[in-house]
């Protein structure tokens, strides 16, 4: 019971792919910069919200270290413009005109928006509507890439004139110049037949270029669940062996993927001989009618985990409803004692779970609504961080961050993780000098063409035919997707 159920195509059904391309750049240089989540510069846009109650999406925006850093946000479609200092350990909430920035069905169009800063920023995008809500990890304009792969099923178009276009499953996007891939639902339900039940919501994450997926990831399940996660891996290369504790090996090509059900008190090490892309899924509230709902999360690599975070919790569109935050927390077992969330060492409560067969350890975190930073106190110890939250009918998830070293298929280091702990000299030394720096100049945003590409049940393994009807305060109906997979089969107990 290893493999993913077939998917069934569902009338009108489709997935936003969002692509942001600077068609022309001047001033790129190749000094060698260290890459990550951080940035000055930034292009994104956010994917359709099915739901319509007057929330506007948002950009949460953090500094990099003590000084104030002057952002500027633009969304030149509609003339809005605001400026805002962060600093490190604060964060600024930016709330966009939803016109100006959201992409509606299958068509060109600028509605994007702009963040520039006089030093390294961390960004995260969130939508966050009445029982709809989502967010992911934005990533600068240093650090795109020209090749993306997107795990979906082939769809067809009805008005292909409008732009919407065929891609099979496991579709590379290449492009000549760096573009940025967001992906997700407008509304997903997720898990088995038997679970889902009309529970479902919008979804989204800002997908990395194939040159910095990694090999090596550690898989912690999400709290306040009791049925499991969903996770997926996705090859990007042909013969790729992925191995999973206490199962069978198995081998993926380019653009094949194997999706499973881990259950909740499970955390298990993931090793792929090849790059890959992994991604955790939060199961539909119907699952174990838990206060949550789905969401799709990129679970960090090892090789991309950083040495300090900055963030903030997100305010769900109904306040009355309290939401529960959490972090979930990968590092090497003898470092971590020297965490520190919020200046502070972590609780001595705290449950650590070991990795199977490494040397890290993991655990979940509750932190209290707001700001907060986690650091360790030697800045050369790098560690993992996943972020979620919950409420009644809803949830969101992104990573922390992210270092993004490109690489080549000959170059990337594999195997079992002993600690995971380097400077970043070492870092360095991985960096390609193939693509732009931070340093780059970007010539005017405005220049700037969205395309926009319908994928029909992306990241989906099963789709349920027919309408859902959404929970009991929503009114109407809505095409509804659904996940299903299947439990994993241990040949053993970890």
């Amino acid at each position: 019971m290893s493999s993913a159920a077939a998917a069934r195509p569902h009338p009108g059904l489709w997935v936003i792919v969002v692509c942001l391309v600077p068609w022309q750049t001047i001033g790129q240089t190749t000094d060698g910069s260290f890459r990550d989540n951080k940035g000055t510069e930034f292009v994104l846009s956010f994917v359709q919200n099915f739901k319509r109650d007057g929330h506007r999406p948002q950009l949460l925006i953090t500094g990099s270290n003590q000084s104030p850093t002057s952002v500027v946000v633009d969304v030149p479609v509609v003339g809005f413009t605001s400026t805002v200092n962060v600093r490190f350990g604060e964060v600024a909430t930016v709330n966009l005109p939803r016109d100006g920035v959201e992409m509606q069905g299958s068509r060109k169009g600028r509605n994007a928006v702009s963040i520039r800063a006089d030093d390294d920023i961390t960004v995260y995008g969130v939508f966050s509507e009445r029982d709809s809500s989502d967010g992911y990890l934005g990533l600068p304009t240093d650090v795109l890439g020209t090749e993306y792969l997107v795990p979906c099923n082939t769809v067809t178009s009805n008005r292909p004139e409008e732009g919407f276009v065929h891609i099979p499953s496991g579709s590379r996007i290449i492009s000549d110049k760096p573009v940025a891939v967001l992906s997700g639902n407008v509304f997903t339900s997720v898990g088995t037949a038997a679970e889902v039940r009309g529970s479902g919501t919008h979804i989204v994450e800002m997908i990395p270029p194939v040159s910095t997926w990694g090999k090596e990831f550690a898989l912690v399940p999400l709290k306040e669940r009791q049925k499991g996660d969903v996770f997926r891996v996705l090859a990007a290369n042909d013969d790729t062996q992925v191995n999973l504790t206490g199962n069978v090996p198995r081998t993926l090509q380019a653009g094949e993927f194997w999706e499973f059900n881990l259950p909740s008190y499970r955390y298990k090490h993931l090793t792929t001989s090849k790059p890959a892309l992994l991604v955790q899924y939060s199961k539909s509230k119907t699952a174990d009618q838990a206060r949550a709902d789905p969401f799709m999360m990129l679970v960090p690599a090892v090789s991309q985990f950083a040495a300090n975070y900055s963030f903030t919790t997100v305010d769900f569109a109904v306040l009355r409803l309290v939401g529960t935050y959490h972090l979930n927390v990968v590092v090497s077992t003898s470092e971590k004692e020297g965490l520190r969330l919020d200046d502070n060492p972590l609780d001595s409560g705290i449950q650590w779970s070991v990795i199977p067969g490494t040397q890290m350890s993991a655990a979940r975190l509750d932190v209290m609504c707001g700001s907060h930073t986690l650091v360790h106190i030697s800045s050369a110890v790098t560690f993992g961080v996943s972020m979620y939250g919950f409420t009644d009918w809803d949830g969101y998830g992104y990573p922390g961050g992210l270092c993004l070293a490109t690489h080549t298929l000959q170059n990337v280091d594999g195997g079992q993780n002993t600690g995971h702990q380097h400077s970043m000299e070492a870092n360095e030394n991985m960096l390609s000098t193939a693509g732009p720096s931070k340093t780059a100049q970007w010539k005017d945003y405005t220049e700037s063409k969205i395309l926009i590409i319908g994928f029909c049940a992306l990241l989906l393994v099963s789709m349920i035919s027919g309408v859902l009807q959404i929970k009991n305060m929503c009114k109407g109906t809505i095409s509804s997707t659904s996940m299903e997979v299947l439990e994993l089969e241990d040949s053993n107990d970890d």
